[in-house]
């Protein structure tokens, strides 16, 4: 999968991950884990664990994306879905995930990867994504809101990071015909 998309500072390629990413996509991580709420996960990944994590997600038929810079030729960010919850009444089912370098933030590249994303699992028939959000992760919400998704639960309390309690938000789009699910108005 390749696509190319304006994005509002720079042009922004998309493509599947490979195995050369991985430094990148580990360093892009790691900063989220030790920095921010965006990720509530605390301890660093290796570069093996993060190689290990690719190979799952693409054995199983599940997208790596990465967003490519045109003018810097470096990747900004990444992106990946993955089932929702186990057991087959979930199979329709996913949830993303979408880190961007700060030094790419508000460039398109989030907005081009969550479209990929739901591009690529509309195509494989997917019926519904997920995204869990860090109600602190203001500008997080506000891009899926942009892109379609709706608040559909919070979970007050859920997570636990740099000393204070933190509240999941699950955002959801349809991925159904015109994005109409009933259930989701």
């Amino acid at each position: 999968m390749t696509k190319i998309a304006a994005g509002p500072a720079a042009r922004v390629l998309i493509r599947a991950a490979r195995p050369g990413d991985i430094e990148r996509l580990r360093d892009i991580l790691n900063t989220e884990i030790l920095t921010s709420t965006a990720s509530w996960t605390t301890a660093a990944r290796t570069s093996q664990a993060m190689t290990d994590w690719m190979e799952d997600r693409v054995e199983a038929g599940f997208p790596v994306l990465v967003a490519v810079d045109q003018g810097t030729k470096v990747v900004g960010g990444y992106a990946s879905y993955r089932p929702f919850r186990t057991g087959e009444g979930y199979a329709g089912t996913v949830e993303h995930s979408v880190y961007v370098h700060g030094d790419f933030r508000r460039s398109g590249m989030a907005t081009c990867l969550i479209g990929a994303l739901l591009s690529h699992a509309t195509e494989a028939g997917k019926r519904l994504m997920i995204g869990g959000v860090s109600s602190d992760q203001l500008a997080s919400l506000h891009l899926h809101r942009k892109l379609g998704f709706r608040e559909v639960g919070r979970i007050p309390g859920a997570g636990h990071k740099f000393g204070k309690a933190l509240d999941l938000v699950l955002m959801a789009r349809s991925l159904l015909p015109g994005n109409a699910a009933p259930h989701l108005h």
